[in-house]
């Protein structure tokens, strides 16, 4: 059986991270990745640098699907969208798994919103994610620099994945989209991981039951309290908004 693999890329002002990761997982970590998933938000440079950095993955990678997932609003604001974007993500995961026979998710929180970052790697069990990691640019003075250079050239990826215009600049944009490898330094952030147990209790508990037939621990109801899945009552377990939408995708 041929395993495949889907990388999810929340998207910031630094798109060269996208391909940077994908060029690494290719050539060194996981050579089944299929599918690359940006996540981008209403910025329009955010959305250029995003076209920019697919065609950048799809020159190289001709293997590598590349997909994008727009978001509402330029950032996450209030609980509102911090909720929109725990359920973008698990949909965008279960779609994937689902539609499209992906066997592993990873995560690459490198370039997106610092709250998007911490979204990812909290609830990352939770929605399906297997590996959460990130890229650092060692000479990252020059790293900036050399991008602020090309900033114009952003104007040619407003409208979508641009081949054709890449290719003939290859020369130019690969050392962004592609820098040496001794610069950069990739490594997986450690999760915290429920056990199986833990995860069944939480799902049952999702499901909203009385907590005295359940006969559950206290300690464990009111760790998941805490952590604003259920709603602080004792007789019967009643998920929060976050609950209801986390217990969609928790397998």
């Amino acid at each position: 059986m041929i395993m495949k693999s889907c990388l999810i890329n929340p998207m910031g002002t630094s798109p060269m991270v996208a391909s940077e990761m994908v060029d690494f997982f290719k050539s060194d970590y996981d050579k089944s990745l299929k599918d690359v998933i940006m996540i981008v938000t209403s910025d329009e440079r955010i959305i250029s640098g995003s076209y920019m950095a697919g065609s950048a993955i799809r020159v190289r990678f001709s293997d590598v699907h590349t997909h994008y997932v727009m978001l509402s609003s330029s950032d996450i604001m209030d609980e509102k969208n911090l909720y929109e974007f725990v359920d973008k993500i698990g949909g965008i995961i279960k779609n994937e798994k689902e539609k499209y026979g992906i066997d592993k998710i990873y995560a690459n929180i490198s370039g997106g919103r610092k709250i998007e970052s911490i979204i990812i790697s909290n609830f990352s069990q939770l929605l399906g994610i297997d590996e959460v990691w990130i890229v650092i640019n060692k000479n990252i003075a020059n790293y900036n620099i050399e991008f602020e250079r090309i900033l114009n050239e952003l104007e040619n990826f407003k409208e979508g994945e641009n081949l054709e215009y890449y290719k003939k600049n290859q020369d130019k944009f690969d050392p962004i989209f592609y820098p040496k490898r001794s610069e950069l330094s990739f490594f997986e952030i450690p999760s915290i991981r429920l056990s199986v147990e833990d995860l069944k209790i939480l799902k049952e508990l999702l499901k909203g039951k009385d907590l005295e037939i359940m006969n559950i621990p206290d300690y464990k109801v009111d760790a998941f309290i805490k952590s604003k899945l259920l709603a602080n009552n004792k007789k019967r377990s009643i998920p929060t908004e976050l609950g209801e939408i986390i217990f969609k995708y928790i397998t």
